[in-house]
This record gives structure tokens, C-alpha cells and sequence, in this order.
């Protein structure tokens, strides 16, 4: 009996211990990203690529929100990203677009990060919308890049997530990331 006790005691405290860890982020989303949300400090983990099809020669930015267990809670994605410094303009979220704007969008995530909630579109009419890229290491294939944006959830669909705020402001916000190459 007792070693029965002991084996159940050992095995939830294992369990606990390992539900309790604090990093539970997959490993490719090893850059950091700082901005403020709607004027309160908000941080993410960062997944960055390039050589992917769809942005052509242009690095793509993934920034996710987890919870404890390491479910994704929110992603804001800003595509075909050049590898050169400067200033460009962003665009909604539109694969069809053949130019050179950065393609953005938010969303929440629910059910582990499997199911899209809530999803916002770039507010093109804000006139605070960019992205600069403020360094990039062609050997090292370290970014750091700065931007501004605001997304809005179209009017026209139901609010999964009725608290959700119908507009978001990303201010000040920063990425360092080393981009992974397929």
C-alpha cells in the first residue's frame, strides 16, 4: 500500500512539475518582439523564415502569445518583409497583391491555437501603419525591425469573442529575431 502511495505521489508531482514550467514555446519561436497594445506593454515569441514561396526572396514574422501550458493565444503575422534596411508600407492580408507592401493581420486562437477566434484586418486608413527594418545581417540572418499598426474586426462578421476590442493599436513595437532559412 504504501508503495502504491508513493508511485501516485511521485507520478502527480512529476506531472505537476512539468504542466508547471514556465517556457513551454515550441523552439523555432526563439525571437522577441515588444510593443504596446492598445497603451498596456505587450511582449511575444517570434518565428522567423524567408525562402518561403509566397514571399518570394522577403522574410516572414510570426509573432505568437502562449499560455502556461504553451497553447497559442494570439498571432500577428507581417509578411514579404525585404532584406533591406528602410521604411515600407504595409497591407492588409491579401496573398493576391503582387507588390512589394508587407502583408499583415492579428488573431486570436482558442482550442490549444488550433481554431482561428477572433480575426482583424489592417486599418489601411491609419495613417500610422509601417514597418522599418532597422538592421538585418546577411551572414548572421539577425533582424531587428520597428512598427506601427492598427487592425480592426470587420464589421460585417459576429465577434466570436464578444470583449473583444473592435479596434487594436500596436505602438512601439520591436523585433529581434535570427530568421530561419527552408
Amino acid at each position: 500500500m504504501k508503495i502504491k502511495i508513493f508511485l501516485f505521489l511521485a507520478i502527480t508531482s512529476i506531472i505537476t512539475i512539468t504542466n508547471c514550467k514556465k517556457d513551454n514555446i515550441p523552439d523555432e519561436y526563439s525571437g522577441t518582439a515588444t510593443a504596446r497594445f492598445n497603451g498596456v506593454p505587450w511582449e511575444a515569441h517570434v518565428r522567423a523564415t524567408g525562402n518561403v514561396p509566397a514571399y518570394g526572396d522577403a522574410i516572414g514574422l510570426v509573432m505568437k502569445t502562449f499560455d502556461k501550458k504553451g497553447d497559442d493565444k494570439t498571432a500577428l503575422s507581417l509578411n514579404k518583409i525585404p532584406r533591406t534596411l528602410g521604411q515600407f508600407e504595409m497591407a492588409g492580408f491579401n496573398w493576391y497583391f503582387d507588390d512589394s507592401r508587407i502583408r499583415s493581420n492579428y488573431f486570436t486562437l482558442e482550442q490549444g491555437g488550433d481554431v482561428s477566434s477572433d480575426s482583424y484586418d489592417l486599418d489601411t486608413l491609419a495613417l500610422s501603419n509601417y514597418l522599418e527594418v532597422v538592421h538585418y545581417d546577411s551572414i548572421s540572418h539577425d533582424i531587428e525591425v520597428h512598427f506601427e499598426a492598427t487592425f480592426y474586426i470587420d464589421p460585417r462578421y459576429v465577434k466570436e469573442d464578444p470583449n473583444a476590442p473592435d479596434t487594436i493599436h500596436f505602438t512601439e513595437g520591436r523585433v529581434l529575431a535570427k530568421v530561419h532559412f527552408f
